[in-house]
């Protein structure tokens, strides 16, 4: 048998393993490198190896917790941020492979406590986060060799704590290169559609047309009101207007006191004083004289009550005549109209 035709089975090859998006190891070269002295370095710089040259840091969290804990990874004792100050003055100068920490500013009561950096990047459309090895912040080298002593324990009981390892990633949806809150799109979508609403100007509610309506009604009901009082009350100030020219005119011309003269004329005294001063009873001889004088004096004293009562007559006549409301040109017609009238029935008279 020909050893060249026996096929030749290739052992199947195990999937290298992806490289982590950050590499922590030359962060912390040595234990005693984890220790950070805050005198001897206020502004303490950090450094990493990204694996990508597209990773973009979204953030960093300083995180601590009790060394009382069992493990600095231990999920049932989680890490706290550290407070007291924003975390933005605390971690200075973030970039894809490096960060400076203001151990300055950090509170003294958090020295000697298990801390790290917990750093959220964003690769192409992969986003996730990282985990630093463990470290501590004292104060001075007074307790460095207790420190490191404290270091050495937490990262031999739990790998993680020494290499940093602990890391996730997850991918977003493929139209949106970063994650969008969802509140923000749902709130968005009533916008627009009240948008699109307010655009067409078509739908419109019954009750908004039906209050229109009803209060477009009542403004002309009331408008119409006020332009017919307005009407009425200047009609009544004409009307005031014409009544008292009247009145004026008639005072100015006497025609008012008239028609009284006339009726005092035409019964001045009663027909019996007439008939007693005409005929004086019989027995009084020495009267005779006197009767005869003031019949005279009757006699001559006819005439002009007969001059005078055809004028007053004719006031009379010509008041009557007046009605309310006529003009002052209109009384002055109507009185040349009864003067001529007047002219003309002397002048057939005396013919």
């Amino acid at each position: 048998m020909n050893p060249n035709a026996i096929p030749k089975t290739r052992p199947a090859s195990t999937p290298r393993p992806t490289s982590l998006p950050i590499d922590f190891s030359s962060t912390f070269a040595s234990i005693s490198d984890r220790v950070l002295v805050a005198r001897e370095s206020p502004l303490h710089p950090l450094s990493w190896s990204p694996a990508s040259p597209n990773l973009v840091p979204r953030g960093m969290q300083w995180l601590f917790k009790s060394s009382t804990s069992s493990s600095p990874f231990d999920h049932d004792d989680q890490y706290h941020m550290v407070g007291g100050i924003n975390m933005s003055v605390l971690l200075l100068n973030l970039t894809a492979s490096t960060v400076t920490l203001d151990l300055a500013r950090l509170n003294q009561s958090l020295h000697q406590q298990q801390m790290v950096l917990n750093m959220d990047w964003q690769i192409d459309h992969v986003v996730g986060s990282s985990q630093s090895p463990v470290f501590t912040v004292i104060n001075s080298r007074d307790k460095l060799s207790e420190s490191v002593k404290m270091v050495n324990q937490w990262v031999q009981e739990d790998q993680e704590a020494a290499t940093g390892t602990s890391q996730s990633s997850q991918q977003p949806p493929a139209s949106t290169p970063t994650s969008v809150p969802e509140n923000t799109i749902s709130s968005s979508q009533p916008a627009v559609s009240h948008a699109q609403n307010i655009g067409t100007g078509t739908h419109l509610a019954a009750g908004a047309i039906a209050g229109i309506a009803i209060g477009s009604t009542c403004g002309l009901l009331v408008i119409i009101g006020l332009v017919y009082l307005m009407l009425q009350r200047r009609r009544r100030r004409r009307q005031n207007a014409s009544t008292n020219a009247t009145h004026l005119y008639m005072q100015d011309k006497g025609l008012g006191a008239a028609a009284p003269v006339v009726d005092s004329l035409q019964s001045p005294v009663s027909d019996s004083d007439c008939v007693s001063s005409l005929h004086p009873p019989h027995g009084a001889p020495g009267l005779q004289g006197s009767h005869a004088s003031s019949t005279a004096e009757a006699t001559g004293a006819t005439p002009p009550m007969r001059d005078t009562s055809p004028s007053r007559e004719r006031v009379r006549s010509f008041a009557h005549l007046i009605e309310e409301g006529m003009t002052p040109d209109e009384i002055r017609h109507l009185e040349e109209e009864e003067r001529q009238l007047d002219i003309e029935i002397e002048r057939a008279s005396r013919r």
